[in-house]
C-alpha cells in the first residue's frame, strides 16, 4: 500500500508540473504581441492566439479543430504558407493579406520535424503585422514628393551621397552647399559650433 501511495504522489507532483507548463504557454501564446497558430500534420488548427484571431478577424476559437484551408476558403487568408512549409520542410516567409481585416503581415511559417520519421507533425505560424509599416511607407513616400523642384536639382547634382538626406528648408540648402564644395577638396576641416569643438 505504501508503495502506491509514493506512486499516486509521484504522479500527482507531475501532472501539477504538467499544468505549470501549459499554462505558462498559454500565457505566452494569449500575450504574444505576434499572432501565432498551430496546425497538427493532418492541417487541423490546434492553437491559435488572440493576436492572431484579431489580425484575421477570427472570433474567438472559432477555427480550432478545422482545416487550415478552412480559412481560405471562409475567404479570411489570400494564400497558406503552412502547406508549402510542410512539404519543404523548411521555414517559409510570405506576405499575407487578411481580407477580412485588410490587413498585411509577414508570415513564418516553421515546421517541426519528427527525429524517428522525418515526417512534419505541426507546423508553427508566427505572423508580424505589417500594416502601420506600409502605411508609413506611402507617407514617406507622399513627403518625398513634396520636396521642392529646385532642392531636388541639388540633391541630383551633389552626387550620388545627396538622395539620403532631405531637407525643404534655404538654410539647410546652403549647408547642403557647402558641404559638398568642400567634400571635393582633398584637406583637413576643422568644423565649430555648439559642441565646444
Amino acid at each position: 500500500m505504501s508503495i502506491f501511495l509514493l506512486f499516486t504522489k509521484k504522479i500527482a507532483v507531475r501532472l501539477r508540473e504538467f499544468i505549470a507548463v501549459e499554462k505558462e504557454l498559454d500565457d505566452i501564446l494569449k500575450y504574444s504581441f505576434d499572432g501565432i497558430g498551430v496546425v497538427g500534420a493532418d492541417f487541423k488548427i490546434t492553437r491559435m492566439n488572440p493576436a492572431y484571431e484579431k489580425l484575421a478577424g477570427i472570433r474567438n476559437g472559432e477555427y480550432l479543430g478545422h482545416v487550415a484551408s478552412d480559412l481560405l476558403t471562409d475567404g479570411y487568408v489570400d494564400k497558406l504558407a503552412a502547406y508549402d512549409a510542410a512539404k519543404l520542410k523548411q521555414s517559409v516567409f510570405v506576405i499575407q493579406r487578411y481580407l477580412k481585416t485588410n490587413k498585411v503581415a509577414l508570415v513564418t511559417c516553421n515546421p517541426v520535424i519528427s527525429p524517428e520519421s522525418g515526417e512534419t507533425i505541426r507546423v508553427i505560424t508566427n505572423v508580424r503585422e505589417l500594416t502601420a509599416f506600409f502605411k508609413m511607407h506611402d507617407e514617406l513616400t507622399k513627403s518625398a514628393s513634396g520636396i521642392s523642384a529646385a532642392n531636388k536639382g541639388n540633391l541630383l547634382s551633389m552626387g550620388s551621397a545627396a538622395p539620403k538626406v532631405v531637407y525643404q528648408s534655404g538654410v539647410m540648402e546652403k549647408l547642403m552647399q557647402l558641404i559638398y564644395q568642400i567634400a571635393k577638396v582633398a584637406s583637413n576641416v576643422l568644423i565649430t559650433g555648439e559642441s565646444g569643438v
